[in-house]
């Protein structure tokens, strides 16, 4: 009797097990491995390539939609700094000053952005050259100011479905703010899927926790401008 008791309870217990596991958030990033979602070190290069479609308008011979290949696309960290759990960077080439690319060839990465990780998520903020000591000093004494949209593209812990705003219109449509979409499966491991959108256009970016930004897409609904780029190589791999 003793025997069936027991065998019953492991029983249960393990039906509890199963749905306490079927029941959890997808994905979730614990709070402490906040440093682990973008290396941020000095001198960290991420290498793009992909593609860009554009309206050509220039010359008669090229009017109409036109695709270019973009290759070898680098974003840099040009500087960075510490203070307890906060870690603001500069880097230049994030992937979305390719947003509205036209031409044959690609133009070398001219913009700054200031990428701030903290306990309580990740921040994102294009500035100028002659502000960034400013801002990264700012960000590392808690006073500079982020507006949750646009610039929070991730909130520790990451959960699917989380859309980063407090406006109403924006949390019931999944539009106007960052939107963790899903997560996704790449060669340099699994991540989410992040999208902003709005009527007239959409920004992807998919971020792997330890690697950082492996994809970014940019569409337009109007005019034609679409880009599409993907990591090509880890930070600090060489070309083969």
């Amino acid at each position: 009797m003793n025997l069936r008791r027991a065998a019953a309870l492991a029983l249960v217990g393990w039906y509890l097990v199963a749905a306490l596991v079927i029941a959890m958030p997808p994905f979730v990033l614990a709070a402490d491995q906040h440093e682990l979602t973008i290396p941020l070190d000095k001198g960290t290069t991420w290498n793009y390539s992909g593609t860009a479609r554009w309206w050509g308008l220039t010359k008669p011979e090229e009017y109409g939609a036109r695709t270019s290949r973009i290759r070898d696309w680098q974003m840099k960290v040009m500087k960075t700094a510490r203070r307890g759990d906060v870690t603001a960077s500069v880097v230049q080439g994030f992937p979305d000053e390719l947003a509205w690319y036209e031409g044959d060839a690609v133009p070398p990465p001219t913009g700054l952005t200031l990428i701030v990780q903290s306990s309580t998520g990740l921040f994102v903020k294009s500035i100028n050259s002659d502000e960034a000591e400013q801002r990264m000093a700012d960000a590392l004494d808690h006073k500079l100011k982020f507006d949750v949209d646009p610039d929070q593209i991730l909130r520790f812990p990451v959960h699917v479905d989380d859309c980063l705003s407090t406006e109403p219109l924006a949390l019931k449509y999944k539009r106007w703010c960052w939107h963790v979409r899903t997560t996704v499966k790449t060669r340099f491991g699994s991540g989410w899927e992040l999208e902003y959108r709005t009527n007239p256009d959409q920004q992807l970016i998919d971020i792997v926790p330890g690697v950082g930004v492996t994809r970014y897409v940019y569409h337009h609904n109007g005019t034609v401008a679409d880009t599409d780029v993907h990591l090509v190589r880890l930070p600090g791999e060489s070309r083969k």
